[in-house]
């Protein structure tokens, strides 16, 4: 077992509609874009050295991309002690994960072989640090400041080197994430409000994340506290848990090169679409390892992404200056032009 953290999407369809917020631009100007992202990231990392002990309980419904039944409704519950000692318990009906960080170490014990999206989604909402960091190769754009709910919000495009792009909007004053928006992810908006107090920072307590227009999950914080816990027994690991090598904030892997796959020919004669979702490991080397189908648009478009994502290549996850493997999940689109 690896650590997890990133999510990648490729295009392979001629339209993808994307969502925005739906507010003007005012102005566009010139601002210190890696002041801005450090301001929002010290106004709500409530995971920051020298923070208190905290519980967070949370539950969030959440949908599979190819499933018009009702929603999956899960729960999730966080003891963190300081920036590299914690335990995560997220559960839903048919899947339980434990996860235990400590001594820069993680353990990991679920019972399934793959973590399903809900899950990836579910924690990507819930650790949004990585958004607000420029890692090697990253730079910020341009800036435009927008009037949303009464309040002025600075939109920020970051841009990297392999061409991925995000936008992330947050209050001008406060500081708070309003959006981001990536379009490299499964998830391709993620959406913030009804932000709490903890300490001296503020938390959202209300997420919900969007794929294209459909909302794919939607989180609410039930309790956040004080952990009144005993640490000592709140880090021991679970019974068969996984064990991989671990930093708090490590950098996510980031594409290098593509390969794109083909559009098998008999999903082309039966109009066949849909995303495929692929579970991998980026090892050190940047390759992927493991790979293997966590949502299925049928056997076509399958093992069509499968031939291709092996060929992928990674600058890998870096804790400090040491690469570690990390969990992914690559989304890849499959549509096709009227």
């Amino acid at each position: 077992m690896v650590t997890k953290r990133w999510r990648i999407l490729l295009l392979v369809a001629m339209i993808v509609w994307s969502i925005a917020l739906a507010i003007p631009a005012r102005s566009s100007e010139q601002v210190d874009g890696a002041e801005f992202m450090a301001k929002v990231r010290d106004a709500t990392n409530i995971r920051a050295a020298g923070s208190p002990a905290f519980r967070l309980v949370a539950h969030f419904e959440a949908v599979k991309l190819h499933q018009s039944t009702g929603p999956i409704r899960g729960s999730v519950l966080l003891n963190w002690i300081s920036p590299g000692e914690w335990r995560e318990e997220i559960n839903f009906p048919g899947f339980s994960q434990f996860r235990v960080a400590s001594r820069g170490k993680l353990w990991t014990a679920r019972d399934a072989p793959l973590e399903p999206l809900p899950v990836y989604w579910a924690e990507q909402l819930m650790d949004f640090r990585s958004s607000w960091i420029l890692t090697p190769g990253e730079d910020t754009g341009r800036s435009k400041t927008r009037r949303h709910k009464g309040v002025d919000v600075l939109c920020l495009e970051v841009t990297g080197n392999s061409g991925d792009q995000r936008k992330l909007c947050a209050n001008t004053a406060s500081f708070l994430p309003i959006t981001i928006e990536e379009t490299a992810q499964a998830m391709q908006l993620a959406e913030f409000g009804d932000y709490g107090s903890w300490a001296n920072k503020r938390f959202p307590r209300h997420f919900q994340g969007f794929d294209n227009d459909r909302k794919v999950i939607e989180l609410w914080v039930d309790e956040l506290g004080p952990n009144q816990e005993n640490a000592s027994s709140l880090l021991i690991p679970p019974a068969g848990a996984a064990i991989a090598d671990w930093c708090d904030d490590a950098q996510p892997p980031r594409i290098l090169s593509v390969v794109p796959p083909r559009y098998p020919d008999e999903a082309l004669h039966n109009v066949a679409t849909g995303n495929v979702a692929v579970y991998g490991v980026v090892d050190v080397d940047g390759a992927v390892q493991e790979p293997a189908v966590v949502e299925s648009a049928g056997k076509a478009l399958d093992s069509a992404s499968l031939a291709v994502v092996p060929q992928w290549r990674f600058r890998p996850a870096m804790c400090g200056d040491n690469p570690i493997p990390m969990e992914i999940v690559i989304e890849i689109r499959f549509t096709l032009r009227e």
